[in-house]
């Protein structure tokens, strides 16, 4: 049984010149995200235990290493405080092929997972031994905003 949505963010993409200049040089098995690159900004809500948390959220999201992989850096703040940090990096297996997300976060937390690449976004799933499993879903909604969920479930 899913607990609570624990995680609903809309950002809109603020300036992505800068970035659009290394999509060219994406690896082909990245390209189903290219549309990530760019700067986003918008509102993200999350669900604590204390209660409901507005924030304002940025996804600064970019090419490196001659296109093997794509950065993302999340940032969230609440009156100006930096109250969430997280680092990804999308990466190609070189002997698979397969693509890998590493997410790191500012509570020394590591997750690896396989995401699963859809038509208009990605998803992924945490499930750590003791705790919830989390499944995160990433989408561009109509107007092109990136839409993130996060779901908590107890019971898998």
């Amino acid at each position: 049984m899913l607990r609570a949505l624990s995680l609903v963010v809309l950002l809109a993409l603020t300036g992505a010149a800068s970035a659009q200049d290394t999509i060219s040089d994406l690896d082909p098995a990245l390209a189903p995200l290219a549309r990530l690159v760019g700067q986003w900004e918008g509102e993200a809500i999350a669900m604590t235990q204390q209660g409901r948390k507005v924030m304002v959220q940025t996804e600064d999201v970019r090419v490196d290493l001659g296109g093997k992989v794509i950065v993302v850096e999340g940032t969230g703040r609440e009156d100006g405080v930096i109250t969430f940090n997280a680092f990804g990096l999308f990466s190609i297996d070189g002997e698979t092929g397969e693509i890998w997300f590493d997410a790191f976060t500012q509570e020394n937390r590591h997750t690896r997972v396989q995401p699963t690449i859809t038509e208009d976004g990605f998803e992924w799933s945490i499930e750590p031994e003791r705790g919830p499993k989390i499944h995160y879903t990433m989408r561009f909604d109509e107007a092109g905003r990136w839409v993130e969920t996060g779901r908590y479930s107890m019971d898998g």
